[in-house]
C-alpha cells in the first residue's frame, strides 16, 4: 500500500498524531534548556602551580621542567607549551584531537604530574590539573562597585554571593578583585635583638597556640567523654596578647611587644576596576542542566533588589551571555514568523489558499518535532544547535511543496483530491526522497570536520538533519491527508472561475518561459559555452574586486582591548595611576557606544580563547564592551581607529595595544609566529628579524614580541664556610628571608564562614621590606639558639631577571605577533609573505625552529576541513542520484546545479562587498545539497515525460513547463525563509555571525535555480544528442 494512502485511510490517527506532536512540541519549546554552547572539551589540559615569591626562573626550573619531563611520557598530547612567571607555572597541554578516550589521557596526565617529587619543600599545595570545557565558562559577572571602605564592600559582595549561590542550577560564584583578609605580624628589627629572639621564634610561638586537638576519650563507670584541648584564638586583639617567651620570675615577652599586629587584607598582586572605580566581580558559573537565560534573570532580579536595599552599591552586569543566546533565539523566531509570512504569501501566489495554508503548515510542525527529538537526544537550545535550525528555515518547507504543488496539479486537472493527494504524493515520492537526502548528506559532510571548529559545527549538522527528516515526514504523511480533508473537489477544477483567477498570471509566466526555453535549446551549444566561459571571467573578477576570505572577519565584534605596558618595575599603584588617562579616552566614548570597561592592572590576558595570563605590576589591561553595532553610528573599525589615535599621546607607558575579540569559536592573532630554540639571546635576535620583515607589510599593525626582560633580582648568595661554622644550612637562611620579606604563615584562623580562613602572617614592616639594610640586619638562629646576622654568612648580588619564560614543546620560546588592517591586508596574505620571506632561516640559527600558528593556522585548518566537507558531501549525493537515476551522466548534470550555486555566493559577496568567511563556506556546504533539489526533480519529470513516448524537444519543454511551478515555490521559501536572516530584517538585534550563512544559501540558490531552468535542459539535450550520434557510429560500422 502506498505511504499517502495508507495515510489517508487512517487520516484520523495521521491526525491525532499531528495534534500529539504540535501540542509536545510546544511545551517543550518551554522545557528545553537554552544555553550559550553545547558541552564540548576544548581538548586542552591546564597544570597551574602557584609558589608565591619564586622567581620566573625558580619556577621554570623547580616546577615546570620536572612537570614537562614527566608529561613526556604521556600518549596522546599534541602540543606543550607553559609559562612560568613569578609565583607561578602555567602549562597549556593540547590534546590529539583525534584521541578516543580523552578521559584515559587527562588522567594520565594527572598520574605524570604526581610523579614529580622533587617539587620544592615549601611548595604548599600540588599542582591542580583541570580540562577546559564550555560548561565551565562564566555566563555573567557581576561588578560591584561603591564610595565605601573595601571592607564594606567586601561584606556586600559576600552578602551577595551568598545569594547568587542559592540560584537553582548554578554551580558557583567566583570572585575577583577579591582581598583574602589576613592578620598581619610586622616585626620591629631593633626590638626582636632587643629581646634577643627572631622572626622564626615568633612564627613559633604563635603556631604553637593556635590549636583545636583531639586528646581521646574519657571513660568513666556512668558515661564517656570526648576530650579536647583548645587553644583557639579568632581576633587580632588575641594575638598581640601570646607570649613568646616567658621565665620562671614572671617575665614574659608577647608578640606586641616586639611587632605591630593588624586586621588588614593580603598584599594587592591585581587590581579590579569597572567604569574607573574599584570593584569586585563575581563570576556566576552555571551547572550543566542549568538555563542560561533564566540564570541571568535571576542573577540581574536578585542583584536590582539588593541595589535597592542597598542604594550606596551600584552594580554593572559584564560579559551576559544570555545576550548572544536571546539575540539568535530573536533571530531564529522573529525572521521564522517573517520568513514564514513571506513565505505563505509566495504559495499564496503560485497556489490556492487552501493548499498554500496547508503546505505552509508544515513549518511548525518540522519545527516542533525537530525540538521533541532534539530535547530527546539531549541536545540544547544553544548558539550553535539554533544556527543549524537557521539554516533550514527556508528549506523545510521545499519537499512539501513539491508534493503539494504536485497535489494541486491533480485537482486543477479535476481529480477527486483524495485520489490527487495519493498520486500527486506517489509521483514526486521517490525525486522529494532524494532531495532531502542530498540535502542531509551535505549536512552530514560537516560531522567529519575536525578541531575544536569541528567539535562545534557537528551540533548544526545533527540538528539540520533532524529538521530535514522531520520536514520529509510531514511532507509525505501528513501533508496529503490536510489536503485530502480540507480542499474541496471542483469538477472541471481547470476551467472554474476561482481556479483561473488563482493561475491567470502564471499562465502568462509559464508561456514566456516555454518560448525561452525552446530558443535556449535551439542555442545549447552557445549557452553551455557562454558558462563555461563565464567560470574563468568570474575568477578575473575576484582578482580584480580583491574578494578575500578571512575566517571570522570583523562584522559583529562588540569586545575590544587596550593593552599597556608601564616601564619594567613599574609598582601597581603607579601603574593604576597611568591607566587613568587611559580610561578617560575610553570614558570619551559615545554613551550609544560604551556599555562597560573593565581595567585589569597586574596581569593581561594576551588571548581570551588560552588561560595563560600574563602578570607584572608593570601590565595593565582595560576590556571595553561596545553596544550592539545596530545601536550605534559608527563602525566597530572607526571606534578601534578613533581609540588607536587617542592613545598615542599617553605618557608613561612603553607599549599600547589595541586588539578586538572576534565572534566565532577561538581563532588566535592575525600573525603569530612562534620561534623555538635554546639561548633566549638567539631567539630575541630572530624575533627581531621577523618584526622587522612585518614591518614592511603594508597593513600589518601592533607588532612586538611576547619577551619581557623581568624585574632586577638580588640574590643571596650564601658563604658556605661561613654558614657552616655558623650552624647554618642554606635552606634555613633562604627560609629566613622568605620569611622577613615574602611573609611566613605562622597560622590559619577559622572563621564562621566556611569558604574563608584568614591566615596570620609573619614578616617585616613595609618600610623595612623596601631597603636593602633589612638584609644586613636580618638575625637567623641557628640550633644552639645564637642569633646570626644574615650579613655575616652572605651577600647580595645584583642580576637581571625575566618576566616570563615560554617553552613549546620543552624548549624556550618567544612568540610574535601581530594584527592586520583588513582593509588592506588578510591575516593569510600577511602570513604568506613571511612564509616567503622566511623559507628557511638566516645563518646561524640551525637548530631553531618556526611555528606558524594563530588565525593563519585556524584558517588552514579550517578550510582543509571544509573542503574535505565539500567533496564528502559531492560524494554522497553523487550516489544517491546515480542510484535514483540509474544513470552516471544524469547524475552528472543535475550535480551541475552545485557550481551554479557556488558562483551566484561569490556574486553575492562581491556585489556585497564582503569577504568570504567559514560561515559563508559553511552556508555553501549546505547549499550544495539544496542547489541539486530542483534539477532532481526536473531531470525526474524528463525521464518520465521519455517513458510515455515523447520526443527528447517535447519531453524538455514538457517537464520544464510542469516544474516550473514547484521550482520557483521552493527557491522563492528557500530565500523568503533566508533573506531576513541574510539582512537583519524584522529584529531590533540581527546575528550578524550567521547573515553570511544565510547570504550565501539564499543568493546562491536563486542564481542555482535561474542556471537550472535554463543550463540543465541543455546539458540533457547534449547528452542525449551525444547518445543518438554515438548509436548512430555503431549502427552503421
Amino acid at each position: 500500500m502506498r505511504l499517502a494512502e495508507f495515510s489517508i485511510r487512517h487520516s484520523l490517527l495521521v491526525n491525532l498524531v499531528s495534534l500529539f506532536v504540535i501540542v509536545v512540541g510546544f511545551s517543550t519549546l518551554f522545557r528545553i534548556n537554552r544555553e550559550a554552547f553545547p558541552n564540548v572539551t576544548f581538548d586542552v589540559v591546564t597544570v597551574q602551580t602557584a609558589f608565591p615569591g619564586a622567581t620566573p626562573q625558580d619556577m621554570e626550573k623547580h616546577v615546570t621542567i620536572p612537570i614537562e619531563k614527566e608529561l613526556k611520557e604521556v600518549d596522546d598530547i599534541d602540543e606543550i607549551t607553559s609559562i612560568s612567571t613569578e609565583g607561578q607555572s602555567i602549562i597549556v597541554i593540547q590534546l590529539d584531537p583525534n584521541v578516543k578516550n580523552k578521559m584515559q589521557v587527562v588522567n594520565d596526565i594527572q598520574r605524570a604530574v604526581d610523579r614529580v617529587e622533587d617539587f620544592p619543600a615549601d611548595l604548599e599545595d600540588e599542582p591542580l590539573v583541570e580540562e577546559l570545557r564550555t560548561q565551565d565558562q562564566p555566563v555573567i559577572e557581576v561588578s560591584l562597585t561603591a564610595d565605601l571602605p573595601e571592607r564594606e564592600l567586601r561584606e556586600h559582595a559576600r552578602a551577595l554571593r551568598s545569594q547568587l549561590e542559592d540560584i537553582p542550577h548554578v554551580s558557583k560564584v567566583e570572585r575577583r578583585g577579591w582581598r583574602e583578609q589576613e592578620i598581619a605580624i610586622e616585626v620591629d628589627t631593633t626590638k626582636l635583638a632587643e629581646w634577643h629572639l627572631s622572626l622564626e621564634e615568633v612564627i613559633q610561638a604563635v603556631s604553637e597556640k593556635n590549636l583545636n586537638l583531639p586528646g581521646g576519650t574519657l571513660k568513666t563507670p556512668a558515661r564517656e567523654y570526648l576530650i579536647r584541648t583548645l587553644g583557639e584564638f579568632e581576633t587580632a586583639e588575641e594575638v598581640r596578647d601570646i607570649v613568646i617567651r616567658a621565665n620562671d620570675q614572671g617575665n614574659w615577652v608577647r608578640v606586641r611587644d616586639v611587632a605591630q599586629v593588624s586586621d588588614t587584607f593580603e598584599e594587592e598582586a591585581t587590581i579590579e576596576r569597572t567604569n574607573g572605580e574599584r570593584a569586585i566581580n563575581l563570576i556566576v558559573i552555571k551547572k550543566r542542566a542549568g538555563d542560561v537565560i533564566k540564570i541571568v534573570d535571576r542573577v540581574k532580579k536578585l542583584t536590582q533588589t539588593y541595589q535597592k536595599e542597598h542604594p550606596e552599591i551600584k552594580a554593572a552586569f559584564i560579559d551576559d551571555i544570555s545576550f548572544f543566546v536571546k539575540r539568535r533565539l530573536n533571530v531564529l523566531t522573529t525572521n521564522g514568523i517573517f520568513g514564514a509570512v513571506l513565505v505563505v504569501g509566495s504559495l499564496i501566489a503560485f497556489l490556492s489558499l487552501p493548499v498554500a495554508l496547508m503546505t505552509a503548515a508544515g513549518i511548525p510542525f518540522a519545527m516542533f518535532l525537530t525540538l521533541i527529538v532534539m530535547h530527546s537526544c539531549g541536545i540544547n537550545l544553544n548558539l550553535i544547535s539554533m544556527f543549524g535550525l537557521i539554516m533550514v528555515l527556508g528549506l523545510i518547507v521545499d519537499d512539501s511543496i513539491v508534493i503539494g504543488e504536485n497535489i494541486y496539479t491533480h485537482i486543477e486537472r479535476g481529480e477527486d483530491p483524495k485520489r490527487a493527494a495519493v498520486l500527486g504524493t506517489q509521483e514526486v515520492l521517490v525525486p522529494v526522497t532524494a532531495t532531502v537526502l542530498t540535502t542531509i548528506w551535505a549536512f552530514l559532510a560537516l560531522s567529519f570536520m575536525t578541531g575544536i571548529i569541528g567539535k562545534y559545527v557537528r551540533e548544526i549538522s545533527i540538528v539540520a538533519m533532524i529538521a530535514m527528516t522531520a520536514s520529509l515526514s510531514e511532507a509525505v504523511l501528513v501533508l496529503p491527508v490536510h489536503i485530502a480533508d480540507f480542499v474541496k473537489h471542483r469538477p472541471g477544477a481547470h476551467d472554474h472561475p476561482k481556479t483561473r483567477s488563482e493561475t491567470h498570471w502564471f499562465k502568462a509566466l509559464d508561456r514566456m518561459y516555454a518560448a525561452t526555453i525552446a530558443h535556449v535549446l535551439s542555442h545549447r551549444f552557445r549557452v553551455v559555452a557562454a558558462l563555461v566561459l563565464a567560470v574563468p571571467l568570474l575568477f578575473l573578477a575576484c582578482r580584480i574586486f580583491g574578494l578575500k576570505f578571512i575566517l571570522f572577519p570583523s562584522r559583529g565584534i562588540e569586545q575590544l582591548f587596550i593593552r599597556a605596558d608601564a616601564p619594567l618595575g613599574t609598582g601597581l599603584e603607579k601603574t593604576e595611576a597611568l591607566f587613568g588617562p587611559l580610561e578617560k579616552i575610553v570614558d570619551g566614548l559615545k554613551e550609544e557606544e560604551l556599555e562597560n570597561y573593565i581595567t585589569a592592572v597586574g596581569k593581561q590576558l594576551e588571548d581570551p580563547s588560552r588561560p595563560a595570563t600574563n602578570r607584572g605590576s608593570h601590565l595593565g589591561q582595560i576590556q571595553i564592551y561596545l553596544t550592539p553595532s545596530k545601536e550605534r553610528k559608527r563602525s566597530t573599525e572607526e571606534i578601534v581607529a578613533a581609540l588607536r589615535e587617542g592613545v598615542k599621546g599617553v605618557p608613561g607607558f612603553d607599549s599600547i595595544v589595541l586588539d578586538t575579540r572576534r565572534p566565532g569559536p577561538p581563532s588566535g592573532k592575525a600573525v603569530e609566529v612562534t620561534l623555538r630554540g635554546d639561548d633566549f639571546e638567539k631567539l630575541l635576535d630572530l624575533a627581531g628579524v621577523f618584526k622587522t620583515e612585518l614591518a614592511k607589510i603594508e597593513g600589518v599593525t601592533d607588532i612586538k614580541d611576547d619577551f619581557e626582560e623581568g624585574k632586577e633580582e638580588l640574590r643571596v648568595s650564601v658563604d658556605a664556610n661561613a654558614a657552616t661554622q655558623a650552624g647554618l644550612t642554606t635552606r634555613r637562611i633562604a627560609t629566613a628571608v622568605r620569611n622577613a620579606f615574602e611573609g611566613g604563615v605562622a597560622t590559619t584562623i577559622k572563621t564562621g564562614d566556611v569558604e574563608e580562613e584568614i591566615d596570620v602572617v609573619v614578616r617585616l614592616p613595609e618600610e623595612e621590606r623596601k631597603t636593602r639594610e633589612s638584609f644586613n640586619q636580618l638575625l637567623i638562629p641557628n640550633p644552639r639558639g645564637n642569633l646570626i646576622p644574615l650579613r655575616e654568612v652572605a651577600h647580595l648580588e645584583e642580576a637581571g631577571g625575566i618576566n616570563f619564560i615560554k617553552h613549546l614543546d620543552g624548549k624556550r620560546a618567544v612568540t610574535v605577533t601581530a594584527g592586520v588592517d583588513e582593509k588592506r591586508v588578510t591575516s593569510q596574505e600577511a602570513n604568506a609573505r613571511l612564509m616567503q620571506a622566511f623559507k628557511s632561516l638566516p645563518e646561524g640559527f640551525s637548530g631553531y625552529t618556526v611555528k606558524y600558528g594563530g588565525e593563519a593556522e585556524r584558517t588552514r585548518e579550517s578550510l582543509s576541513s571544509l573542503f574535505r566537507a565539500f567533496w564528502i558531501s559531492g560524494f554522497l549525493i553523487f550516489i544517491t542520484l546515480a542510484a535514483q537515476f540509474r544513470s552516471v551522466t544524469d547524475a552528472v548534470i543535475v550535480m551541475a546545479s552545485i557550481p551554479f550555486g557556488v558562483m551566484g555566493v561569490v556574486i553575492a559577496f562581491l556585489a556585497h562587498g564582503e569577504p568570504l568567511n567559514f560561515m559563508a563556506i559553511l552556508g555553501t556546504i549546505g547549499l550544495a545539497g539544496v542547489a541539486v533539489n530542483d534539477a532532481i526533480v526536473l531531470v525526474s519529470f524528463i525521464q518520465q515525460r521519455r517513458a510515455a513516448g515523447l520526443e527528447i524537444f517535447e519531453a524538455i519543454v514538457d517537464a520544464c513547463r510542469k516544474r516550473l511551478r514547484p521550482v520557483l515555490l521552493t527557491t522563492l521559501t528557500t530565500a523568503a525563509g533566508l533573506m531576513p536572516v541574510a539582512y537583519g530584517w524584522g529584529t531590533k538585534n540581527p546575528d550578524p555571525f550567521v547573515a553570511p550563512a544565510a547570504l550565501a544559501i539564499s543568493w546562491g540558490i536563486i542564481f542555482s535555480t535561474t542556471l537550472t531552468l535554463l543550463v540543465v535542459p541543455c546539458l540533457y539535450s547534449l547528452k542525449e544528442s551525444a547518445l543518438t550520434s554515438v548509436r548512430r557510429l555503431f549502427q552503421s560500422v
